[in-house]
Order: structure tokens, then sequence, then C-alpha cells
């Protein structure tokens, strides 16, 4: 289930997600998603680089990944799909539900890289800080540059 964070859930959503948004032809809000997933893609490996934590070993038999701990790819990209969603909804009759569920997505998704035993808690906060971060910036930013209320 760890796995809805990445490949099974946050990539195949985010691409239907932009290819619907395309579709209706609200192309700001498609590149803004595109944007924040990508620069997520980039932003958390280079943070890795940066801090080179080395993953807890706390089972016996359970495969680390090979790249570093800290921050957490699954809890940067989960949280920043579920931001994302909530600021282009914010206001709308979909925001709560995005809220409820996306904060549960969120949870289960941190909660379960702590069950496997290959991250630290501050490994999900660093992750959680991160995409809350680069969300919101990109957010603002193309805000400010692209729409004119």
């Amino acid at each position: 289930m760890t796995d809805l964070g990445t490949v099974w859930g946050v990539l195949p959503a985010t691409l239907g997600l932009v290819a619907l948004a395309f579709y209706r032809r609200a192309w700001w809000m498609g590149s803004y998603l595109i944007l924040t997933m990508v620069g997520t893609m980039v932003l958390t490996p280079l943070a890795k680089l940066l801090w080179h934590r080395v993953r807890p070993t706390l089972w016996q038999g359970v495969p680390l990944p090979k790249d570093f701990s800290f921050p957490s790819s699954h809890a940067t990209y989960s949280l920043a799909l579920v931001l994302a969603l909530m600021l282009l909804t914010w206001g709308s009759p979909k925001f709560p539900w995005i809220l409820g569920l996306g904060t549960w997505f969120v949870l289960f998704i941190g909660w379960s890289r702590l069950y496997l035993g290959i991250h630290y808690p501050s490994d999900i906060l660093g992750g959680w800080l991160l995409a809350t971060a680069w969300t919101l910036g990109l957010y603002w930013l193309m805000r400010g540059l692209f729409v004119t209320e």
C-alpha cells in the first residue's frame, strides 16, 4: 500500500488530473500540477544528496531502498499532490472532500513508511515541509504572474 505514495497512486492521479485539466482547457491548473510534481521530483533527490542520511535498519529482512532517507519521497509526493489539489479547489464544494480524503491519504502514506521501518519520523516531517514550501511557493508565484482577478 505504501506504493500509493508514488507509482501506483500519486503518479497516475497526477497524469489523469493533468490530462483532465488540459482537456477542459484549464491550462493554468494543468500547468501548476505538472510544475508542482516535477519540482518535487527534482527537489527531493537533491535534498537527499545534500543530507546523506542513512536509512534506519529496524527490521531484518525488509529490503531498504538504495537512496538516502531524508526527506521521504513518498511523504513529499503525496502531500504535494494533495496540497496542490486543495489550493486549486479552495472555496469549491470539492474542497472538503479533498481536505478529508487527502489528509487520510497523506497520513497513511507517512505512517506506512514508518511502519516498514525505512524512515525516521523526521524524514516524513522533512518531506511534508519540503512539499509545503514548494507547493505554496510555486502557487503564489504562478498566481502572481499569470492570474489576474
